[in-house]
C-alpha cells in the first residue's frame, strides 16, 4: 500500500475505532455524534471498497438502534425486559467491533 493511499485511509480507521469506542463508553450516543459519524465515513466506499462501507454503515444502523433503545428504557414506563436485553446485546456486539475493525481495515498482505 501506497504511503499516499495509507494517509487517506487511516482517519477513517481512526473515526471507526473512536466510534465503537465512544459508543461502548456510554458517554456520546446522540444522534448528533451518530450523524456525524455516518458523514465522516460516508467516503470509504471510493477509499475501500463495498467491504468496508457496509461495515461502517452495519455500525452507523447498530448505533442509531443502540441511540432508540437507549431513549426508550430512560423512561421507567417504557422499560422492558427485552429492551434491556436489546441494549445488552447491542453494546456487547460493539464491544467486539475492536478487534472486527482491526481484521476489516487490515491491509491484506500480498501472499
Amino acid at each position: 500500500m501506497s504511503l499516499e493511499l495509507f494517509d487517506r485511509r487511516v482517519p477513517t480507521y481512526r473515526a471507526a475505532i473512536a466510534f465503537i469506542r465512544s459508543m461502548t463508553n456510554g458517554g456520546r450516543r446522540d444522534l448528533q455524534h451518530v450523524l456525524r459519524f455516518a458523514a465522516e465515513t460516508d467516503e470509504a466506499l471510493f477509499l475501500f471498497g463495498d467491504g468496508i462501507a457496509d461495515y461502517l454503515a452495519s455500525l452507523y444502523k447498530h448505533a442509531v438502534r443502540l441511540h432508540v433503545v437507549t431513549e426508550i428504557i430512560h423512561e421507567p414506563a417504557r422499560r422492558t425486559p427485552e429492551l434491556v436485553n436489546e441494549e445488552m446485546h447491542l453494546m456487547l456486539c460493539f464491544t467486539e467491533q475492536f478487534e472486527e475493525a482491526r481484521k476489516k481495515f487490515a491491509p491484506r498482505s500480498a501472499g
